[in-house]
């Protein structure tokens, strides 16, 4: 995958926030399908690093060209991310790590070499759309949202801005950058975030999908 930044955080000591994800045996078209919880990334800098590192973590993991990696960002708790942070967790050190966090997300999609799928199951932190910027191809559930909402606490979206910016037109970026607002799946797929809507049961959907895209 093609470079975009050149981005480089290693100053900044990152906070021990060990990966955590799922990994499950799916069919022949990918033999398996990595999740990551990002309901718990529930606004504060530490849920959030350990998120970040659990995509690091799946994209980090040895690869061949062409091969599909399916990462699921699920939030099964349906968590409403309407702050972007808590007021206790507002300290310069884990900011910095919050941004070395993001860069090293960024720098593990530039390094991998296969084919990177992305499935969003219910809202959407900012965070992930760091990763649904630069992948090749991004499956929704109807019932996901996206949104940024730490514009609501005045903050600036950052990196995940530069990414956003690789699939949401210049003029929607604006919007939802300056407002904060929550868009379902349906309008992101309008507005090319997302390339596909997918049911709950979204195996046969993504066969059906990636047979179409003549990628098996």
């Amino acid at each position: 995958m093609e470079a975009v930044w050149n981005i480089s955080l290693r100053s900044q000591s990152p906070e021990a926030s060990p990966p955590a994800y799922s990994v499950s045996q799916s069919d022949s078209i990918s033999s398996t399908v990595y999740t990551v919880d990002v309901g718990s990334s529930g606004g504060s800098f530490q849920e959030r690093i350990s998120v970040l590192n659990s995509m690091s973590a799946i994209l980090d993991l040895d690869t061949v060209a062409g091969e599909q990696r399916f990462m699921v960002l699920d939030n099964p708790s349906n968590s409403q991310f309407t702050s972007g942070l808590r007021a206790e967790d507002e300290d310069h050190r884990l900011a910095y790590s919050l941004l070395h966090a993001q860069a090293t997300l960024l720098e593990s999609v530039q390094r991998f070499k296969g084919i990177l799928v992305i499935v969003c199951k219910g809202p959407m932190p900012s965070d992930a759309l760091l990763v649904l910027g630069c992948a090749d191809i991004v499956l929704a559930e109807e019932t996901a949202t996206f949104s940024f909402p730490e514009v609501r606490r005045g903050l600036v979206p950052g990196m995940v801005s530069l990414a956003a910016k690789q699939r949401l037109p210049e003029a929607a970026c604006r919007r939802l950058m300056l407002t904060g607002e929550q868009i379902g799946a349906a309008e992101a797929s309008q507005l090319g975030l997302v390339d596909h809507l997918v049911g709950e049961d979204w195996a046969e959907e993504r066969k059906s999908f990636l047979m179409r895209l003549g990628r098996i």
